[in-house]
């Protein structure tokens, strides 16, 4: 994430390494296993630029402060394996994060108001739409067959 992004949505970015001691084992000394404690997840490469996408949208005032920062956090929040998606900004401010890999799809969508997905595998006759949490089995069992 840059320091641009950060700045504008006034998000605050460690850059230095966890100074937690981590628990010595037996076997282990202090210096041979470093704390990942604080550490932040790995965050997949193309977030940042899509993170610019939507950073741009809400410049241009195309989509209000609160759907960019939510499409932006639930970006970082993805596990670094899962595929570069596309981006979409909506003529009625919405955001849309879309996957497509010829059978299987992923559409999220950032709203004013709500969030919703929608995810269709038409190999394993599997199809839902449901409000966006990240927490959600459903949408990690989907992320995990788009990465497929």
């Amino acid at each position: 994430m840059t320091a641009a992004i950060a700045d504008l949505f006034g998000w605050r970015i460690r850059t230095t390494a966890s100074t937690i001691a981590p628990v010595r084992t037996r076997s282990e000394s202090v210096a041979d296993s470093p704390s990942t404690l604080l550490t932040p997840p790995a965050v997949a490469s193309w977030v940042d630029h899509l993170a610019r996408g939507i950073v741009a949208a809400y410049v241009d005032r195309r989509v209000r402060y609160a759907t960019a920062s939510t499409a932006i956090h639930w970006l970082l929040a993805l596990p670094s394996w899962v595929p570069r998606p596309e981006l979409g900004v909506g003529d009625d401010g919405t955001i849309s994060i879309e996957w497509d890999n010829n059978v299987k799809t992923l559409h999220v969508m950032f709203g004013t108001d709500s969030s919703e997905a929608f995810f269709e595998d038409p190999n394993r006759g599997e199809e839902w739409e449901m409000s966006v949490s990240l927490d959600s089995i459903k949408v990690r069992h989907a992320l995990r067959a788009i990465a497929l």
